[in-house]
């Protein structure tokens, strides 16, 4: 249109003209000018702003051909009418192309088509962080899974203190994290491997597949425990258990959450697990007591460093007797029915390795409450424990 008007004009300017009127004419020929100038250097300016993403995603093994159907999240940084995200899929050459994009803060994220993700899928503008330049294209190979993650057999081996040997004891081990605050009865069961340094989680669909909480009997035999639909405990009737010497587990590393000690007794009542906001859980590391509902938040996220939290929920005094005579045992309100652990407890399972993984079960003289410990401080989530 600039274009058409400013021949229009120039026909106009040709013709005999007032000199009045000329002038006129020259002063809007003129204004003309300046603005399709003005237009064009914005239209280079904002064309050498943008710059190609795209990244070459390949398979992790030897013949490092192209890892088709990948999708990846692409989020840049910025305020809220500079940032914005961006989806694409790997095509058959293994190619990501986001297109032409202006430059600043980006952060990717990708998940292969069975559904394994680095980073956290899950929570949007966390991933490979990396800045684009003015005119400049940014291109990168990334390596990704070849395949899923192998089932592999995965055995326990529980070391228990001398007096608990003949209690009838089991070990319930939960491997599942929390996945928010704001969903603080809702777990995940994941497992994690290291892809070309980067880290990949694969998360189990817990409606289609109940895996993540495991009974371990006194022989080390295993049991896959039953959970209802909402992934909670039910309880189980001893004789009904279908005990295995191992359980399949993908491979890829996993962390010990939560692990329970209970008496065979006990299974027939393994539902009041799930009300569990008077327990009371010690942390040594501070030296404060607290309850499960605010250390529960220690297996929040994606991180398998979290501390491990070993608890007794059903303690009595033949648990905690130790051969000890019945009238110096310390009252059972002087124990915490768990404690925190100063380490986490962490395996792998690899088809390279035997795969037994083995538990030490605390002694129980470590949920002796100090007479110096802190009480939490509030009711609000961490309650001073982080």
């Amino acid at each position: 249109m600039n274009h058409q008007l400013l021949e229009q004009m120039a026909l106009i300017a040709d013709r005999p003209q007032p000199a009045a009127t000329n002038e006129v004419d020259q002063q809007i020929l003129k204004q003309l000018e300046q603005l399709n100038q003005k237009q064009s250097d914005q239209g280079v300016s904002t064309n050498n702003e943008m710059c190609q993403i795209a990244f070459d995603l390949i398979k992790s093994d030897s013949g490092k051909k192209p890892a088709v159907g990948f999708k990846g999240k692409l989020v840049k940084s910025g305020d809220q009418t500079d940032s914005f995200m961006v989806e694409a899929e790997s095509d058959e050459s293994g190619k990501l192309d986001f297109g032409k994009l202006p430059w600043g803060k980006y952060s990717l994220s990708l998940q292969a088509p069975w559904g394994e993700h680095n980073y956290n899928w899950e929570a949007i503008g966390i991933g490979i962080s990396f800045t684009t330049v003015p005119g400049r294209d940014y291109l990168k190979t990334i390596v990704c899974p070849a395949a899923a993650p192998e089932e592999v057999p995965v055995q326990f081996q529980v070391e228990w203190p001398e007096h608990l040997k003949s209690k009838d004891c089991f070990l319930l081990c939960d491997f599942r994290n929390l996945i928010s605050p704001s969903q603080p009865y809702v777990f995940q069961f994941k497992s994690a491997r290291e892809i070309q340094n980067d880290t990949w989680y694969y998360v189990r669909n817990e409606k289609s597949q109940s895996a993540g909480v495991y009974l371990i009997d006194p022989g080390n035999q295993v049991i896959a425990c039953p959970l209802n639909q909402d992934e909670q405990f039910i309880d189980l009737a001893p004789d009904s258990l279908l005990e295995k010497s191992s359980i399949d587990m993908r491979q890829g590393h996993y962390g010990l959450f939560r692990y329970y000690l209970i008496q065979r007794a006990d299974l027939e009542r393994l539902s009041a697990l799930n009300k569990n906001e008077y327990w009371k859980l010690l942390n040594p590391g501070v030296n404060q007591l607290t309850t499960f509902p605010l250390l529960r938040y220690s297996s929040l996220g994606t991180s398998f460093h979290s501390p491990s939290t070993f608890i007794v929920p059903f303690l009595n005094e033949s648990l905690i007797s130790q051969g000890k005579e019945p009238g110096k045992l310390n009252p059972l309100s002087q124990y915490a029915n768990g404690i925190l652990l100063s380490n986490g407890t962490r395996f792998s399972a690899d088809q390279h390795q035997k795969n037994v993984w083995q538990i030490k079960v605390p002694e129980l003289d470590q949920l002796l409450i100090p007479e110096d410990v802190k009480q939490p401080a509030g009711n609000s989530a961490g309650g001073g424990f982080f």
